[in-house]
């Protein structure tokens, strides 16, 4: 089924009654599909509790909330059982587009490490430990075994909630090294990197973002990756987008900084009579071996004539590292250890004595690994059927959180079913509550309006994913009776190709 969506230019909503209007109707293209083994849940964690706060993160890696991070949140440290803080959120990435896509219904409780000195009290000093997520993700690719990242479309930040009323909360366990005989040993890992700027949309529309330009003006750019105690016998995998437009087939050249040659990217010619087509896309693999952990390349462009262009998607590396400890915070993952029934033992050499190893596979039950430890390195055998992934760090550095704001208590999660849904920014509130209210008294048609931002906080974790408000939709759509399934959905101020600049 799909539901009618109405969108009012946000000058209506700002003027309600003072303009003439334009009313865009179009089908909102989400078909109601079953979400594939996923019940919703009839009450969302925000309902309870006297005091929510949203703090943001931005790298994948383990943040520090402090006593003065929780003073200046609000909360009274003098009230604060410190067994009871909590900290929620659903990580990086985003939602998936299709309706059988794995996502997280609410907030997920995230593991956390509390440091308060033994005495249960939130005092000067004292802070707790988490492992917070990038919004850009990495998915493994059985097909060529590397790691492919994805760039979060829609943010530049991950977001956490923080509450210290709801009882126990969840907290990081020790694991144990296994005393099973290794079946493989683990010197080395993979490691990736990628560059990708997504400053320019060549459409003013759709997806799809570019960085670099290459036109006569410049025509290469230099592109740095440091990838400490490189192992040299593997080569490194390079995956190198560009587009360009140009009347006849064109070519890029990705080069080592000293010349030394690596490949060619030829992109199909544009046809110039063509109104439609903005470009030519092109996306190539290749591989190369480098001598030293400071790979430098160079990505030129050849212009065929002054009103060519072209212009660089990104370019990701996957790598091999040596284990070799690197301070403050070394994040490790061995895809050569993957085999059914094998147990690894990794072997993290030269570490600092005060360095710790968290296993992060799964967000929402990650431990600190209890290694042996020895001269040389630390030392711990584990069961690796599937990808593991661990992070390890020396307490000399922790990431800081960004305090945004508090959240006031909310439940979409139990909202009734209506005939129509009024979703809005939270700058035209009063405006859409109006529109609302005429239409309760005039057409008689149960009306709700929620916030963008309530949407969010619910449905993608804080963070402005157009495809929660889909996902709300497929709530109530899915508790409504056959009488009772909404009809329209009014889609309350503006949009832009860009989310950074559209009023949501």
């Amino acid at each position: 089924m799909l539901i009618p969506a109405i969108v009012i230019n946000r000058k209506f909503a700002a003027n309600f009654n003072k303009m003439r209007i334009k009313i865009i109707l179009f089908s909102l293209l989400f078909p109601m599909l079953v979400f594939a083994g996923l019940p919703h849940k009839d009450r969302s964690v925000l309902a309870s509790g006297k005091l929510w706060y949203k703090i943001a993160v931005c790298k994948d890696g383990i943040y520090k909330i402090t006593y003065s991070d929780f003073v200046n949140m609000g909360f009274n440290p003098d009230s604060v059982n410190t067994s009871y803080i909590r900290v929620y959120g659903n990580g990086g990435g985003m939602l998936p587009e299709i309706n059988s896509g794995k996502r997280t219904d609410d907030l997920r409780e995230d593991p956390i490490m509390v440091f308060d000195g033994g005495d249960g009290k939130l005092d000067p000093g004292d802070y707790i430990l988490f492992y917070g997520e990038s919004p850009d993700t990495w998915t493994f690719n059985n097909a060529n075994n590397t790691f492919n990242h994805t760039k979060n479309l829609y943010a530049d930040s991950s977001y956490y909630f923080v509450n210290t009323d709801l009882g126990p909360g969840k907290r990081i366990s020790l694991q144990n090294s296994l005393d099973s005989t290794p079946t493989y040993y683990s010197y080395s890992f993979n490691d990736y990197l990628f560059h990708e700027l997504d400053s320019l949309n060549l459409c003013s529309s759709g997806k799809a973002w570019y960085g670099e330009q290459f036109d006569n003006q410049k025509s290469h750019y230099a592109l740095s990756f440091l990838f400490p105690n490189l192992d040299k016998t593997y080569p490194v995998r390079i995956l190198t987008s560009v587009a360009a437009r140009a009347p006849v087939t064109s070519t890029f050249y990705l080069k080592e900084k000293n010349g030394t040659p690596i490949d060619s990217l030829k992109v199909d010619y544009t046809d110039p009579l063509s109104t439609s087509v903005a470009g030519k896309d092109k996306i190539k693999a290749s591989v190369h071996t480098f001598g030293a952990a400071q790979i430098n390349l160079d990505l030129s462009y050849v212009l065929y004539n002054s009103s060519s262009v072209a212009w660089l998607n990104f370019i990701e590396l996957n790598a091999r590292r040596n284990l070799i400890w690197i301070g403050p915070q070394m994040p490790f993952t061995d895809l050569n250890s993957i085999a059914r029934n094998r147990i690894t033992e990794f072997h993290l050499k030269y570490p600092e004595p005060s360095v710790n190893i968290w296993d992060i596979t799964n967000k929402d039950s990650i431990s600190q690994i209890v290694p042996v430890v020895t001269d040389t390195a630390l030392i711990f055998r584990i069961k690796t059927d599937t990808i593991r992934k661990f992070i390890a760090f020396d307490g000399s550095f922790y990431y800081p959180v960004t305090l945004l704001g508090k959240v006031p208590n909310q439940n979409l999660h139990s909202a009734d079913p209506v005939t129509m849904m009024i979703v809005t920014n939270p700058v035209f509130s009063d405006q859409a509550e109006r529109l609302a209210a005429f239409h309760r008294q005039q057409t008689k048609i149960g009306v709700l309006v929620v916030t963008t931002d309530q949407i969010y906080n619910e449905f993608s974790s804080g963070r402005a994913d157009l495809t929660a408000i889909r996902d709300f939709m497929k709530l109530i759509y899915d508790k409504a009776s056959e009488s009772d399934k909404p009809k329209y959905l009014l889609l309350f101020g503006d949009g832009s190709s860009d989310p950074d600049v559209s009023v949501r």
